[in-house]
């Protein structure tokens, strides 16, 4: 299916540096914690079209034999630092990219492929998947819904890379050792950091505040700052 991206509205998330203070009751007792206050920065669709998540770190050469849908480094080594779950994720939204570097799959669709409960579970695997650079998340209003936010839409990096001197180092000693013996027997290096977040800051480099909507008699419309 062809994505329609006149539909939508994309947008990030980017904190204002303000907080709200919010009650919590816990075990009784009533604590104020700071929550951040975020806008919502739209990013035009040719921005996000650019932006390619491979730009960082080196790629994993890969062989038949190394492929078992992804390549085995990502089981073998990611897996470690990110966890299964997060693991999993990444091929479910791999899937539904059809040779493409992006998808849309709303949250019931992936809870139940996951065959996991809790929508606060999936947000913090994909937060890991953003964190480690696998994927961007963008916001979406949904301009034939009232205007409504919507499932996001998500970039996603096509090839495997390599992890950083920094994360290496924090594997299993089992698993640095066999780290080790990969990186000699493909002749490769690893660099100190992917700086795999950098890439989105760009993004917003020119993207706008999304402002409320008003409804009139001949539809809703958007204001842009």
């Amino acid at each position: 299916m062809e994505y329609r991206e006149d539909r939508y509205i994309h947008y990030r998330n980017v904190p204002t540096g303000e907080y709200n203070i919010v009650p919590v009751n816990r075990d009784g007792k009533v604590l104020h914690i700071q929550v951040p206050i975020f806008k919502k920065q739209e990013i035009s669709f040719d921005e996000i079209k650019q932006l390619n998540l491979d730009d960082y770190g080196k790629y994993v050469e890969a062989c038949a034999e190394d492929v078992s849908f992804v390549h085995n480094y990502f089981f073998d080594f990611w897996g470690a630092i990110m966890g299964a779950e997060a693991i999993a994720l990444y091929l479910l939204l791999k899937r539904y990219c059809n040779n493409k570097d992006y998808c849309s799959v709303d949250m019931q669709t992936i809870q139940m492929k996951m065959k996991k409960g809790s929508k606060n579970s999936i947000i913090k695997y994909l937060n890991t998947l953003e964190k480690f650079g696998f994927i961007t998340k963008i916001q979406r209003i949904d301009l034939k819904k009232n205007n409504s936010d919507t499932s996001p839409f998500y970039k996603i990096r096509r090839n495997i890379p390599l992890l950083s001197k920094e994360l290496a180092e924090t594997l299993p000693e089992k698993l640095r050792i066999e780290h080790d013996e990969f990186l000699e027997s493909n002749n490769t290096s690893l660099d100190e950091s992917t700086n795999s977040d950098q890439k989105p800051v760009e993004m917003l480099k020119s993207s706008q505040v999304v402002k409320s909507r008003k409804k009139k008699s001949s539809g809703y419309v958007h204001a842009i700052s």
